[in-house]
């Protein structure tokens, strides 16, 4: 597969923060710590974030 076709299915779009993502991340992490016993680590390791 060629650069050009992985860019055409995969494409990435750069966007300016949305504070709401706040909250989705939260809901995820909810979600994945109650099926992946596992992921209480992984969850619960800290997000750097940068104020713009």
């Amino acid at each position: 597969m060629t650069i050009e076709e992985l860019w055409a299915l995969f494409p990435i779009v750069l966007t300016e923060h949305k504070p709401y993502w706040a909250e989705w991340y939260g809901e995820e992490v909810a979600f994945l710590k109650s099926i992946f016993p596992a992921a209480e680590y992984y969850c619960d390791l800290k997000v750097q974030t940068v104020d713009l």
